[in-house]
């Protein structure tokens, strides 16, 4: 990757979602797909997103150093890092660059080691198709963050560390945010 997202409208490095033709050859949008990473060693330098789900992510395990123009790890409705109850080594996320580094309408951090220097937000729970991600503007989706443990650093340098568009809930784990 050379830096240049024009080059490349939609470059993803891991992506599920999309559209597909039906047994009728109808061409039907894949919103019902998930995206589960339960370990291995994965590299992903990408000019869009590293990481990406038109429904539901989940990184329970395994080591990710991801490098994008764009969002390390997207959901467009629930992104899961980490287990509940689970180890902290057995997951270790790296984002060394990015925009925003893990975004999705519905964010849950149980475990992990997770590291996140964005330029933009490091965490950001928002969405634009499921109503505005800008500030301010009202949406009937109920965007959250939910961090139960891990050990979280968070870097930016414009934006927003932590940011949710609604609720905020952090009853255990370790944050750092600078």
């Amino acid at each position: 990757y050379n830096g240049d997202s024009d080059a490349y409208p939609s470059a993803k490095g891991l992506k599920a979602g999309g559209s597909y033709l039906n047994t009728s050859g109808v061409e039907v949008d894949a919103t019902e797909c998930y995206l589960k990473i339960t370990g291995g060693f994965i590299e992903i330098s990408s000019p869009d997103d590293a990481i990406h789900s038109d429904k539901d992510v989940t990184v329970s395990a395994g080591v990710l150093d991801l490098y994008t123009a764009d969002d390390g790890v997207h959901a467009n409705y629930t992104n899961t890092i980490g287990t509940k109850g689970g180890k902290d080594t057995d997951l270790y996320l790296n984002i060394h660059k990015c925009y925003e580094g893990i975004e999705g309408a519905n964010i849950y951090i149980h475990s992990g080691i997770v590291n996140v220097f964005a330029s933009d937000d490091s965490i950001n729970a928002a969405n634009s198709s499921l109503g505005s991600s800008a500030p301010g503007q009202n949406s009937a989706y109920n965007f959250s963050v939910d961090i139960t443990g891990g050990v979280i650093y968070c870097a930016s340098t414009k934006g927003d560390c932590l940011d949710s568009n609604k609720n905020f809930t952090i009853s255990g784990g370790t944050l750092v945010v600078l």
